[in-house]
């Protein structure tokens, strides 16, 4: 098996964010995405970041906003 990875991301705003929802929408640059919930690993509400496996981010296409 290969060594899971998880990425943080920088994000510009959450734009969709309800309780009955099983994923967030989140927005990155000009990009809107929905994140599923299950898939969050963490979350900073200040610095705005998010922590996903790094399957996820290479699937969405979020590479770019990966914190060095």
């Amino acid at each position: 098996m290969g060594t899971r990875v998880n990425c943080e991301l920088i994000y510009d705003e959450i734009l969709i964010d309800r309780p009955h929802l099983q994923a967030i929408q989140y927005k990155f640059g000009d990009e809107k995405v929905w994140v599923p919930r299950s898939q969050i690993l963490a979350e900073d509400l200040v610095k705005q970041t998010i922590e996903l496996p790094e399957w996820l981010v290479i699937s969405k296409g979020l590479e770019a906003y990966i914190l060095d």
